[in-house]
Order: structure tokens, then C-alpha cells, then sequence
């Protein structure tokens, strides 16, 4: 009877997880089987555990393929999200019919009778009424998609091919369509902000906030976290350099994460995310731009990376110790004079074009005016327990420049304002400690000096307006 007892609770859960579309196995940190007590809890923890991170997944999967303006991609999590919403919808009714009174917000859960009636302790009201709220936000996107996508299914004008001259005997008759390409995809159109933007990041927001209450053993570990994580055992030998200011310990990943086309074939799920580059300053400093060490690991080297009009340049210092290592690098005599100077007292142009220019020249190694005695570079080979010295020079250009959108009337007023352009310009030392099986590097960086930040004085040449 004990056996059959278990037994039919096994089925009883199989079935209820199968009901919303949920496998098994999905859920990770719990492993079921016939022989396990299996408690209302963990059931409800393990299907809010898989809606969690289907949901948020999906999510970062749409924004990235409106990103990359790929409407076969965006098609295909569009219908992921549609899924995964009637699973989570099927969720919310089967544990009370009416969520949205069990989720009143003029109550506490103490004093909500719908709520106290679904037997949710507090933490599990609380994913419970997230998981509803995100549902509701997230719904009226699958109309805006479809409305998207189905512009991207408009026929696309292709002009008349020219009339062809009649047959003649004796004389090869002409290819009737071989100077007429096949119509090319029809790439998305620029998206609405307020009509994808706000609901995603505000569903997106609250269940990751609820991330907070989950318990240990149904605790949703999402891809981009997998990437970045550190390990404390990884972080424990350097404590004491980490303690310092302006320091820290990152994974520097292989330049396949960063790209959107990573896998063309589909045979593995892509990345769903695109991880940021870690930042160097806090980005809590309220007015602060965030300088990020924009750093990735291509073909085996250290790589660079400038979107925008951002540059820079970097060298390797050697097995030096980048704890030792002091602003004006003094102690490093293995580096040239002339390269000390280039790194402690280049300054960047104050006009648009020229600075474009010389970011061409560091990007092409093109440094002739210069005069270096040995050479400064975007990417170095990277190898382990040697440090990097970097000068990193970042930008982030007003949308006015970056759209070359036409200026408004009423933006006139307020161009000053708008052309306002937030950079910095740091030296930064870094030093790979470890490399893992993924090609990723784990590194320490250290920022040895701040300087002014850059300006662009001439922005005002490049705005969309003709009559400026």
C-alpha cells in the first residue's frame, strides 16, 4: 500500500507538470522519482522555477532578435513566449481561479481571503502574484509582434524586368530572369520603443526580483550568470589585492558570445543574452559614466573592443605584478619611454572627425607619426601571468548623432542639451590568472589613473538639421 500510495503521488505530480506543458526534467536542483515524498511546496517551486526562467529567457531571446533586426529569429520567440504564457496562465488557474483577486494589491496577504485560501506562504504569494503580473504585462507583446512581423511579410517592390526581343531562329534565346535577384528577406523595421521596451523590462524586472525568494534548491541559475560567474574559491586567493579601490576579478569571454549570429545552423539554442562588457567604475556613482573593460578573447587573443567611436590601445607589460604597479608606472622598466609617454600623456581630439581618425589609426596599427620603438595594438596573444597595460577611451554619443534622426522644432531650444556627450578615459592594468574550458579567461584589473574626460567640441556639425 506504501509503495502504491507513493506511486500514484509520482503520477499525480507527472501529470500535473505535464498539464501546464512542463517537463520533469526541466526543473534543475531537485531530482524526482517514485521513491521521493514530493510535497505541495516543491511542486509549486518547481514549475514557478521553470516558468521563471522560460519566461526570462524568452524575453532576452525577443530583445536580442529585435536588436539584430532578424525577423525569423524574433518569429520563432515570439512563439516561445506564447507558449510558455498559456503554461504559465494554466499555472495561475490551476492554483487559484482567480489570481488577479488572490493578488489584490489593497491587501496584505494575511488579510486576502483568496490569497490565505490557495495555502501560499508569503514567498510563494510572492512569485505567485509575479508570475501573474508578469503574464498580464507580457500578453499584449504577442499582438505588437504579430503587427511586426507581419510587416516584415509585405511584399517587397521588385521592378519589371525589361521586355525581351522576340525569338530568332538560329540565335540562343536569352536567360528570361538571370540579371533579376531573388527579392532579399525583408529586414525588421525600426520598433516602437514604448511598444516592446516597457513591458518587457518591466516583466523582465519583476521576475527577477523574485529570483530573490526562491529556495536554494530551486534557485534559477539564467545563462548569462552561468558565464560571469566567479567562484568563490576562484576569487579567495586574491582577496587582499580585491580589497583595494578601483579593483576587481572578471571572466573575459570568447568573442562568440557577443555575437548575435553565433549559431547560424540552430542545432544548439543561441545565447539568449548579450552579456555586458563588466564595468570599471561604480555604476551606482550617481552622474558617473560607466567606463567598461570592453575586453574579449578572439582567435586567442585579448581583443578590444570599440562600438561607436570608442578607442584605445594596450601593450603587455611582461610577468610584472600588477598589485606592484604604481599610476605613473615608474616601476615597470621594461617599458619604452616612448610608449610610457604615449600612455600617460596622449590626449584625445576635441573634434568629431579627428577623433574617427585616430581611432582608425590605433584600430589599423597605423602609428607612424608616433615614432613608437615598439608597437601598441588592439589585441595581444593571450597567455597567462603575464599583465596588460590598456588605455581605454569611450564615448556615449547622444541619440540625436547616432540616429541622424532630423531635429524638431522644440529640440532646438535644447540643443546644448541634447548634444551633451558622457566619456572617459582611463589606464587600466590587467592580468590573466586562469583560463577555462570554454576559451574564457579569468582576470584581474586594476584602474591606475583617471583623466579629463574627453569632449567633442564640434557635435553640433553632425545634427540632422540643414538650416543649423
Amino acid at each position: 500500500m506504501r509503495r502504491s500510495s507513493l506511486f500514484c503521488r509520482y503520477l499525480g505530480l507527472a501529470s500535473l507538470l505535464g498539464s501546464i506543458g512542463l517537463p520533469m526534467s526541466y526543473a534543475r536542483g531537485v531530482e524526482l522519482s517514485p521513491a521521493a515524498e514530493v510535497t505541495a511546496s516543491e511542486i509549486f517551486w518547481t514549475q514557478a522555477q521553470t516558468l521563471s526562467t522560460d519566461l526570462l529567457v524568452a524575453i532576452a531571446g525577443i530583445e536580442q532578435s529585435i536588436a539584430a533586426r532578424d525577423p525569423l529569429k524574433l518569429l520563432g520567440w515570439r512563439d516561445r513566449l506564447a507558449d510558455r504564457l498559456n503554461a504559465t496562465r494554466q499555472f495561475l488557474e490551476l492554483r487559484s481561479p482567480h489570481p488577479n483577486l488572490a493578488c489584490a494589491p489593497t491587501l496584505s496577504p494575511l488579510e486576502n481571503p483568496a490569497a490565505i485560501a490557495t495555502g501560499f506562504d508569503p514567498d510563494e504569494l510572492w512569485v505567485y502574484c509575479t508570475l501573474s503580473l508578469s503574464h498580464d504585462r507580457l500578453v499584449p507583446v504577442l499582438d505588437s509582434l504579430d503587427r511586426q512581423i507581419a510587416l516584415t511579410d509585405r511584399p517587397i517592390f521588385v521592378p519589371p524586368s525589361e521586355q525581351l526581343e522576340p525569338p530568332a531562329l538560329g540565335f540562343p534565346l536569352k536567360p528570361p530572369f538571370s540579371a533579376l535577384p531573388l527579392p532579399p528577406v525583408r529586414p525588421i523595421d525600426p520598433v516602437p520603443l514604448n511598444e516592446f521596451a516597457t513591458p518587457l523590462e518591466s516583466a523582465k524586472d519583476l521576475l527577477t526580483r523574485s529570483l530573490e525568494v526562491f529556495p536554494p534548491d530551486f534557485a534559477v541559475t539564467l545563462p548569462e550568470d552561468e558565464l560571469v560567474e566567479i567562484y568563490p574559491e576562484e576569487a579567495q586567493p586574491y582577496a587582499d589585492f580585491l580589497d583595494r579601490p578601483q579593483t576587481g576579478i572578471v571572466r573575459i569571454l570568447p568573442s562568440i558570445v557577443y555575437n548575435p549570429y553565433a549559431n547560424p545552423t540552430g542545432i544548439a539554442p543561441p545565447l539568449p543574452v548579450r552579456v555586458p562588457f563588466t564595468p570599471l567604475v561604480d555604476p551606482e556613482t550617481e552622474g558617473k559614466f560607466v567606463d567598461r573593460l570592453a575586453l574579449q578573447v578572439s582567435n586567442g587573443n585579448f581583443q578590444l573592443v570599440f562600438p561607436g567611436i570608442n578607442y584605445g590601445f594596450m601593450t603587455d607589460l611582461g610577468d610584472v605584478a600588477i598589485e606592484d604597479l604604481d599610476p605613473a608606472l615608474t616601476n615597470v622598466p621594461a617599458l619604452p619611454p616612448d610608449l610610457l609617454d604615449l600612455f600617460l600623456n596622449y590626449q584625445p581630439p576635441q573634434e568629431f572627425a579627428a577623433i574617427q581618425e585616430d581611432r582608425q589609426r590605433f584600430i589599423a596599427n597605423k602609428l607612424d607619426e608616433f615614432d613608437l620603438s615598439d608597437r601598441v595594438a588592439v589585441q595581444l596573444p593571450a597567455q597567462l601571468n603575464r599583465t596588460y597595460l590598456a588605455r581605454s577611451i569611450q564615448f556615449d554619443l547622444p541619440e540625436l548623432i547616432v540616429t541622424g534622426r532630423p531635429l524638431t522644432p522644440p529640440e532646438r531650444r535644447i540643443l546644448a542639451l541634447l548634444l551633451e556627450t558622457p566619456s572617459s578615459d582611463l589606464l587600466v592594468a590587467f592580468r590573466p590568472i586562469a583560463r577555462r574550458s570554454d576559451g574564457s579567461y579569468l582576470v584581474l584589473w586594476r584602474v591606475l589613473q583617471e583623466f579629463p574626460d574627453p569632449e567633442i567640441l564640434d557635435l553640433f556639425k553632425y545634427v540632422n538639421a540643414p538650416d543649423l
